[in-house]
């Protein structure tokens, strides 16, 4: 045999072992990737199981703190005006139950005006989910905050069924009884007294407020203390009393009736401090 028939014989035999070589190669390549593939569609296929089953189980719960969340939003507005006679007392109780970061709470408690700091308190805590927006409405539920804002009464009654076309819809005659906008009308047809009437009240009431506040407003120590503490602005405090006395009076809080008590001589107001109410 001459050497070029040995040489290419070699050659021949040589690239036939590279490409068996190869082969093998790829096929283990090949049966790598179906076993790695046949893996992952197991672990998907188990991930979407676990998904259905815990669906099935928590999807009520799911869609009941979805909707607490749009509750907390439709009621906002109602809250803000509620909650601002004593933002500060709201805004305590809510970081006790860790509701809030310690970063939003001093956002919110350099605040100046309450009714910004309610504000930024509900925007927070719908921000930061169901679980917060479930455990703030828990809170206002709470024996204490019932008694300091009686006009939360109505979240008694608020029902999981309540919600329709996203908007959850409050009992009529509760809305009607217990809403403080300033244009609703009372039984007596007399205009419920406004935030900014109070506020120009304020502005007329001098060191004595403690004692317009007990003797006139019926508003116990304890309370104006812990509005004294709460507030150190003469005017700031003087006009939490008023929201105070106008939460708990609800639709008696009439511009006519905030006139007729601060008229009594024991207030010793000037009447072109207060005879506004009556316009």
């Amino acid at each position: 045999m001459s050497a070029i028939s040995r040489f290419c014989q070699t050659d021949v035999v040589s690239r036939s072992v590279q490409m068996r070589a190869a082969y093998k190669y790829s096929a283990g390549r090949d049966e790598g990737r179906r076993r790695k593939n046949k893996t992952l569609r197991k672990k998907e296929a188990a991930i979407w199981k676990r998904s259905g089953l815990i669906l099935l189980l928590f999807g009520a719960n799911v869609i009941d703190m979805a909707e607490e969340i749009q509750l907390l939003r439709s009621l906002k507005v109602k809250l803000i005006d509620i909650l601002s006679a004593d933002a500060d007392f709201v805004l305590q109780h809510t970081d006790s139950r860790f509701l809030l970061s310690p970063q939003s709470y001093e956002q919110i408690n350099v605040l100046p005006v309450p009714s910004q700091k309610v504000t930024a308190l509900l925007d927070h805590i719908i921000k930061r989910g169901p679980e917060a927006a479930r455990g703030l409405l828990q809170l206002l539920k709470d024996p204490a905050l019932q008694e300091t804002f009686p006009m939360l009464g109505f979240l008694k009654d608020v029902q999981g069924n309540m919600l329709s076309t996203g908007e959850r819809e409050m009992p009529r005659n509760r809305e009607e009884d217990s809403d403080l906008s300033p244009k609703k009308m009372c039984k007596n047809s007399s205009v419920l007294v406004s935030e900014k009437q109070l506020m120009m009240v304020a502005r007329g009431i001098g060191r004595s407020w403690k004692v317009i506040g007990t003797l006139v407003l019926d508003i116990t120590a304890v309370k104006l203390e812990q509005i004294e503490e709460d507030h150190s602005i003469h005017m700031d405090r003087v006009f939490a009393m008023l929201r105070h006395w106008r939460v708990c009076q609800k639709e008696n809080a009439t511009a006519d009736y905030l006139h007729s008590l601060l008229s009594q001589e024991v207030a010793a107001l000037p009447c072109e401090s207060i005879d506004f109410l009556l316009d």
